[in-house]
C-alpha cells in the first residue's frame, strides 16, 4: 500500500481542477514565468490534503510583505472594485531570478522589453529619415518682417522641393537676406 501522502499527490495529479489538468497548468506556469517572471498557483485544501491546484494570473497578482521582506501574503486584484487576500499557505509562488533580488521576479520577456523599444523607435526613426531622403537639420533665418503666410509658404517649399529622396542633395535656395544653416553633419 503506497503512504497516504503519495495517494493524494496521486489523486491531485488525475484530477487538477474542474477547468484545467496538470499539464495546462504546468505550462501556463512557464508561459508566466517566460513572460512576466513569476507565476502563482492556488492550491486549495480539505483537512489539510490538497484537492486542487489553480493557476491564477500573473499580472493580476501582488506580493504582501513585511519590511524585512518575510511573505505575510498574497493579493489578487480581480477587477477594479474586487480584490481577494490569499495566506501564504494557500499559493505556491515560482519566480525567475531578479537582478537585485526581490520578491518578484523578471522574465526574459521582460529584461528585453527596453532593448526592443529602443529598437523599434530606432527602426522607425530610421524608416523615416529615409522616407525623407536624409534630410540634414538645419536653422533657417529667414528675413524681418517676413509675415506669417509667407513663412508658411516657404516652409511648404522647403518641405515639397528639398525633402524626399527625389530631392537629395537639392540645395536650399533663399532671397532678401534669408540664411540657411546646417545643424549638424
Amino acid at each position: 500500500a503506497e503512504p497516504p501522502n503519495v495517494t493524494a499527490l496521486r489523486t491531485l495529479m488525475h484530477f487538477t481542477n474542474p477547468r484545467e489538468d496538470l499539464v495546462q497548468v504546468l505550462r501556463s506556469v512557464c508561459s508566466d514565468l517566460e513572460i512576466f517572471g513569476d507565476a502563482y498557483l492556488e492550491v486549495s485544501a480539505v483537512l489539510g490534503v490538497p484537492v486542487a491546484v489553480y493557476s491564477l494570473d500573473s499580472a493580476s497578482m501582488s506580493v504582501l510583505a513585511d519590511v524585512h521582506g518575510v511573505i505575510t501574503g498574497y493579493e489578487q486584484y480581480v477587477d477594479a472594485k474586487r480584490k481577494v487576500i490569499f495566506e501564504p499557505e494557500q499559493i505556491i509562488h515560482f519566480s525567475q531570478d531578479a537582478p537585485r533580488g526581490g520578491l518578484y521576479g523578471i522574465g526574459p520577456v521582460q529584461k528585453s522589453l527596453v532593448s526592443a523599444t529602443a529598437w523599434l523607435h530606432w527602426s522607425t526613426c530610421l524608416s523615416q529619415t529615409g522616407r525623407r531622403g536624409d534630410p540634414p537639420r538645419i536653422h533657417a533665418d529667414l528675413p524681418r518682417g517676413m509675415g506669417t503666410q509667407e513663412k508658411q509658404r516657404w516652409y511648404e517649399s522647403y518641405m515639397s522641393q528639398n525633402l524626399g529622396v527625389k530631392n537629395i542633395a537639392t540645395p536650399i535656395i533663399t532671397q532678401g537676406g534669408g540664411n540657411v544653416q546646417e545643424l549638424s553633419h
